[in-house]
């Protein structure tokens, strides 16, 4: 469960006398396929993609790519693939000749609707894949397709699409040095497998833990649309709330538009009332956002630094006092993000100089936008919590919501607020007109 398909991504191939090189790239990835290499084949489809010389070789190797990427279960970035396939290779003749391995492709990633109300079952499709894996066996194509295409991984993939693999180094014996190869150096893959392994350990607890809970949900889910409504316009959390769904992945939760997904252990170490009204603000206020989601470009990293300032800044307001105090398994978070709070407008000056400094070149947007986003630890939550709590000081609840809809009026209702306590704005002429360009090109008409 190694391997992520992204036809935009070059991942270089150090297993190349594995396949002949005196045919297509293209029928060396399905031969990978067919002997059930597939992370290999999915880094040789890449490669194939690249070099190409043509269309029909180029999508002949994508096939072979999504034909990987369906069999290791990449059931969130496969289908947004199949697309770009079917958009770019509808008119080629590999369509025709692949038709039976693409149709393969097309049952793989068609997957059911994802249910209402809460769900479970992503967390005993856990403990099934890790009692496997324990006992050093791998866990057959079946096994790994229930558990990530359950509800809880469906939408926990989509911010950590290699759980499967964390999964099985976290647990898989014959994988321990690999495991504590990666434990040895502070990374996202080694928070992921401490956090597996820590929930390993309080199995018997969780189940207790989940006893307890179930009866409890509905009237949170209930508790939670009153309190994330407390900054939202009027009527925005009328529609039935989202699909709450449990898992284990990662010290957090999050909402995306099939719903919210939660960390049982992290929902045990934390509480679930106003965990729960955060992620149920942010899937209510998705629908109002006038910008675009920012997946491409060479500021997108930028702008999505920014638009997180704006989205996790109001959601803190609903959990997360200054200064924060958190459970003493969590000090050090707390402790990061207070002093990260207290240091915003510093932190902002800085930002505003990446901005300047970057300009509308799209390739230094690109660097400047990996430095903003490690300059806004934690995804932005600390400095934007500041930032809202600054207009929410000042100019009270409506003038927080109002800027709901875009991140940039956020930004000048922020900068309005430091002016009416007598405070400078940390950002400069140049840094607005960079801004504005920014805008202009991820507003909505």
């Amino acid at each position: 469960m190694r391997f992520t398909f992204k036809t935009s991504i070059l991942v270089a191939l150090t297993s190349s006398s594995l396949v002949a090189q005196s045919r297509p790239l293209s029928d060396s990835v399905m031969a990978l396929n067919r002997a059930g290499k597939w992370e290999l084949a999915g880094q040789l489809a890449d490669r194939a993609i690249r070099s190409a010389s043509n269309v029909e070789e180029r999508c002949a190797a994508f096939v072979g790519g999504l034909y990987a990427a369906a069999r290791l279960s990449q059931i969130t970035s496969g289908p947004r693939q199949l697309k770009v396939f079917d958009e770019m290779c509808a008119n080629t003749n590999v369509v025709k000749q692949s038709a039976r391995d693409i149709d393969e492709i097309r049952r793989a990633f068609d997957l059911p609707p994802m249910p209402t109300g809460i769900d479970w079952s992503s967390v005993d499709q856990f403990w099934m894949v890790v009692d496997t894996l324990s006992r050093d066996i791998e866990p057959s194509p079946t096994q790994w397709r229930a558990l990530l295409t359950s509800p809880g991984y469906r939408i926990a993939t989509i911010s950590h699409p290699n759980i499967g693999r964390a999964i099985a180094i976290a647990f898989k014996p014959s994988r321990r040095a690999e495991r504590d190869s990666i434990l040895a150096r502070r990374s996202d893959d080694s928070a992921t497998i401490a956090h597996l392994l820590v929930v390993a350990t309080a199995r018997e607890d969780l189940k207790r833990f989940r006893v307890a809970l179930q009866p409890l949900v509905a009237d949170t889910i209930a508790y939670a649309v009153r309190n994330a409504s407390r900054f939202l316009p009027a009527g925005a959390s009328n529609r039935a709330p989202p699909l709450i769904t449990f898992c284990i992945f990662a010290s957090d939760g999050y909402a995306q538009e099939p719903g919210v997904v939660l960390d049982l252990y992290h929902v045990r170490e934390n509480g679930l009332g106003d965990f729960v009204s955060h992620e149920f603000h942010h899937w209510y206020a998705s629908s109002l956002d006038r910008t675009t989601y920012g997946t491409g470009g060479g500021d997108a990293r930028f702008y999505q630094a920014i638009r997180q300032l704006k989205n996790e800044g109001i959601a803190d307001m609903i959990d997360k006092p200054h200064p924060l105090v958190t459970p003493a398994g969590m000090k050090w978070y707390g402790d990061a993000y207070n002093a990260a709070y207290d240091k915003t407008p510093a932190t902002l000056k800085v930002v505003d100089s990446l901005l300047v400094a970057a300009g509308n070149d799209s390739a230094k947007l690109a660097d400047a936008g990996g430095r903003a986003q490690r300059l806004l630890i934690y995804g932005s939550h600390p400095n934007g919590a500041y930032m809202a709590r600054t207009i929410l000081e000042n100019f009270g609840r409506d003038s927080l919501i109002a800027t709901i809809p875009n991140a940039f009026a956020f930004i000048r209702m922020y900068e309005a607020a430091e002016a009416k306590r007598g405070d400078a704005s940390p950002f400069s002429t140049a840094g607005h007109a960079a801004l504005g360009t920014m805008e202009n090109r991820h507003l909505k008409p």
